[in-house]
């Protein structure tokens, strides 16, 4: 299993944030996409992923973008819709807040999806309106 191949650190960080996962997200589905771990709820909802310096994780929402603004500890870091937390080992964890963004992320998904909202506004083609 992937996460059984990380550092102690980002390998205890990961099993907690799936732990909380799947107690917030019951009917969601965990699955490796891209070779890391994606969970699924009303599409792809989040996915955990080391740093490229190796030390830490991040944890993104495929809809971080729509969550900056109440949850300024996401970071966009250039990318168009997703947005992550990074944690790392000389961090103090604030489990509860990122419970509380969990819950915030997952409420938006669900309203999204019921909304049909698209991920990211497709750029309009030249010429057309």
């Amino acid at each position: 299993m992937y996460l059984d191949q990380l550092p102690d650190f980002e390998r205890q960080t990961a099993e907690k944030i799936r732990e909380m996962i799947h107690a917030s997200i019951p009917e969601g589905v965990e699955k490796l996409s891209f070779q890391i771990p994606f969970y699924h709820f009303y599409g792809m909802f989040c996915y955990l992923n080391v740093l490229k310096d190796g030390v830490g994780l991040e944890w993104v929402f495929c809809r971080g973008k729509d969550l900056v603004e109440a949850h300024p500890v996401l970071q966009t870091r250039g990318r168009a819709m997703v947005a992550g937390i990074t944690l790392k080992k000389e961090m103090a964890i604030d489990w509860a807040y990122l419970q509380q963004v969990l819950y915030d992320a997952t409420s938006w998904q669900q309203m999204a999806f019921e909304q049909k909202k698209a991920f990211v506004k497709r750029a309009k083609k030249k010429g057309k309106p």
